[in-house]
């Protein structure tokens, strides 16, 4: 029943179909991320074609249309960003991380569309949350991005978040995470489910 219900999720989630300019694809817009997937496949179709059609003799004007077709992407992914800036990111934390997250949304995407991500969090329990030792109020968090079946985009990573207080149930802290997308990888989140986060005891 779960995985019906991730399958149906992952459906709705390409909608709308974007034409993909030069290389006979389309690439459907994201309901959390928009267009920015489709402008950086569409992106990386059209530069590996130019390099594979690179010769000695027409280097310079594969070199001018490789640039034109960044410069497509910068277009595309300023075009959608005042439209992500401020749009909620689906999470989860483990109930066991001694912590918990208040606020997950998008705050900014670099030029190629790499989606940075600022996320709040809330200390429940010191105790079971990862403390640094040589600071009271810095904390160590694990999180990992998975799809909408549950398998794993990418691997576990750890990021450490700066408290306004010794870490005492109530502490809070701000930090921002990149979705690590870009233009070679970008189809594995159309499938994006959550950010999971946890606390991993080391």
């Amino acid at each position: 029943m779960k995985k019906t219900l991730f399958s149906l999720l992952a459906a709705g989630a390409m909608v709308l179909m974007v034409s993909c300019g030069g290389s006979g694809k389309s690439y459907p817009e994201h309901e959390i991320f928009g267009k920015v997937l489709a402008a950086q496949l569409e992106y990386h179709d059209q530069d590996s074609t130019l390099k594979a059609d690179r010769t000695d003799d027409n280097w310079k004007d594969i070199k001018e249309k490789r640039k034109e077709n960044t410069d497509k992407l910068y277009q595309a992914v300023e075009q959608e960003k005042a439209a992500l800036i401020g749009r909620d990111i689906p999470f989860e934390v483990d109930p066991e991380a001694g912590f918990e997250v208040t606020s997950c949304k998008i705050s900014d995407l670099n030029k190629l569309g790499n989606i940075e991500v600022k996320v709040q969090i809330k200390i429940t329990d010191p105790a079971k949350a990862h403390l640094f030792g040589f600071s009271k109020n810095e904390m160590y968090f694990d999180f990992k991005f998975v799809d909408t079946e549950g398998n794993l985009i990418h691997d576990k990573m750890t990021l450490s978040v700066k408290l306004d207080q010794d870490a005492t149930p109530g502490a809070v802290g701000e930090t921002t995470l990149s979705l690590n997308n870009h233009a070679k990888t970008a189809n594995k989140y159309y499938k994006f489910g959550k950010i999971v986060f946890y606390t991993e005891k080391y």
